[in-house]
């Protein structure tokens, strides 16, 4: 099994695994009608980062580069678990999200932007088994972290050929 986390796979997995997250979140929101909190919306800006991570990753082939595009996934894999399980702490009130709880719109009226609903941070719109999208993010954002983590150090350990 750990022999399979090279660099080259965990870009692949990782292009697999948040651009079905974004796709996801993108299908939530323009086929369901979802509206995304402000949450929601900094959820996926690791996730954008990581396809292109992702990508570089399955190009690359110098030992220097794909040790810093690991360390980049690792990283934005940190900032994706991060970011989600803080939005699971303003859903269950474990904390308060002091932000601006709807996306800027731009409206055509004052009567357009008193009509719109505000989109709360803090009420789950949605929920499998009891969890709701930010959490289900977390789970899957903090396994890909594990993985990356356990390529990156077996990465580490291996000598140079």
């Amino acid at each position: 099994m750990l022999a399979h986390l090279t660099p080259r796979n965990l870009g692949l997995l990782s292009l697999i695994v948040s651009g079905g997250l974004l796709l996801g979140a993108y299908g939530f929101q323009y086929i369901g009608g979802m509206d995304p909190c402000m949450l929601c919306l900094y959820q996926r800006i690791p996730h954008f980062i990581v396809l292109l991570v992702g990508l570089a990753l399955l190009v690359v082939r110098q030992r220097l580069l794909q040790l810093v595009l690991l360390t980049a996934l690792l990283t934005l894999y940190i900032a994706s678990t991060w970011v989600s399980g803080f939005h699971v702490g303003v859903e269950f009130g474990w904390w308060e999200f002091s932000g601006v709880c709807t996306p800027d719109k731009t409206f055509g009226s004052l009567d357009d932007m008193f009509s719109q609903e505000i989109v709360r941070c803090d009420k789950i719109a949605w929920s499998l088994f009891g969890i709701s999208m930010a959490g289900w993010n977390m789970v899957i954002s903090a396994g890909m972290l594990l993985m990356t983590a356990v390529g990156w150090i077996r990465f580490l350990g291996q000598k140079k050929g």
